[in-house]
């Protein structure tokens, strides 16, 4: 049986999630705190396959390090934002990675019983992706609730952000959004009314 389970963050309001599929699991973007996700993996009895990352930025890996005490998995991020995990001025973290990730090369990851699609949203990093698994979107910083990431940070591109912008307002389909911070929406809702996203479905 499919399900999603979602851990926020108190420290800056992040979602990690962890996917589960029968008792295989795959984690997305963990955050500082990942000890009641580590308990419920051990109480669930759950095989952790992989972690995938949305982007570089420390808030959405940190917890990789404690993760790595407990689970013995790779993890996967973008070329385009794997220099980000060994350079702090560009991710805003407080320590680098130490283990050499796993690099998204084509635009879908089969991992176990898990099959993802993997679309290209450069803008608030040079290599952010939404991971689309069944009706669902993992967007990391790209879009939220009303809102789009931030584009005024190092290696973040307003004119890739608006080129982002445009080819996600031509997916079709009723997904819903699992952003990196606050809460989800869909994919209707923020075509209807993010004012970032509704001009290009206007024009």
């Amino acid at each position: 049986m499919k399900r999603l389970k979602t851990f926020v963050d108190a420290k800056m309001a992040n979602d990690t999630y962890l996917l589960i599929d029968n008792k295989q699991a795959v984690i997305i973007d963990p955050s500082f705190s990942v000890n009641k996700l580590m308990t419920y993996i051990k109480e669930e009895k759950l095989k952790v396959l992989a972690v995938l990352l949305t982007h570089g930025h420390y808030d959405h890996y940190a917890g990789l390090k404690d993760l790595g005490k407990f689970i013995d998995c790779p993890y996967y991020i973008s070329e385009e934002d794997a220099g980000y995990l060994y350079d702090k001025r560009m991710s805003f973290g407080f320590w680098t990675v130490d283990k050499e990730p796993e690099i998204y090369t084509k635009d879908d990851l089969v991992l176990g019983d898990f099959r993802f699609s993997l679309l290209k949203v450069p803008g608030h990093t040079p290599g952010g992706v939404v991971i689309i698994w069944d009706n669902k979107m993992f967007t990391g910083d790209f879009i939220f609730h009303g809102d789009i990431g931030r584009t005024d940070l190092p290696g973040s591109s307003p004119k890739q952000m608006e080129e982002s912008l445009k080819r996600f307002a031509e997916v079709q389909g009723d997904y819903i959004i699992y952003p990196g911070h606050e809460e989800s929406t869909t994919l209707a809702e923020e075509k209807k009314n993010n004012p970032y996203l509704r001009r290009y479905i206007e024009n």
